[in-house]
């Protein structure tokens, strides 16, 4: 029919194949459940965070309490948490939820706490830098800078990658220069 130009044709088959699979798709529990609700999401959600406080905090480095909280690396787990479930009741609200984005769910709050980690040395590293010396940060700051970090990936890999650029540069001025024979 799309060869020959009845497009009306195309149009009204394309529309019958989506009325038949909405019908399937909300004929079963499970899939109105996940797709209205996003119940399944929320559960990899808890899942991974609960495996990155476990691993990471009380595994590795071992602390607890209030020290985790000022921890930047949680800071930027909470703000990949806040990411996840701000994406999915977007997604939720438009029922447009897919089973390809679990991923993306299970991985959002361990890159959070690396992204929030990664940001905290940089803070902590351009402070001392600027002041020439030992200066002492204030948690809040970098916890605040850490969980934004972890909500808005793209912020956090530009600046990585500005001070990727920029040490890079700094490297190539300090090389000297080979002597001419």
């Amino acid at each position: 029919a799309l060869a020959a130009g009845k497009l009306d044709e195309v149009e009204m088959r394309l529309l019958a194949g989506r009325a038949g699979l909405n019908r399937a798709q909300n004929s079963d529990r499970v899939w109105q459940l996940n797709n209205h609700f996003g119940f399944l999401p929320i559960v990899f959600i808890a899942f991974s965070s609960l495996l990155v406080y476990w691993f990471v905090f009380q595994r590795w480095l071992v602390i607890s309490g209030a020290d985790i909280i000022t921890h930047a690396a949680f800071a930027g787990m909470i703000g990949a948490v806040l990411r996840s479930l701000y994406w999915l009741q977007f997604q939720t609200g438009k029922g447009l939820l897919r089973p390809r984005w679990f991923t993306s769910f299970i991985v959002a709050p361990p890159i959070g706490a690396i992204f929030g980690w990664l940001v905290s040395l940089l803070v902590k590293a351009a402070a001392q830098a600027v002041s020439k010396g030992a200066v002492e940060t204030d948690w809040r700051t970098v916890s605040l800078l850490a969980a934004f970090a972890g909500f808005k990936w793209q912020w956090a890999l530009g600046w990585l990658e500005e001070t990727a650029r920029s040490i890079q540069s700094r490297m190539k001025d300090k090389t000297p220069a080979k002597p001419k024979s």
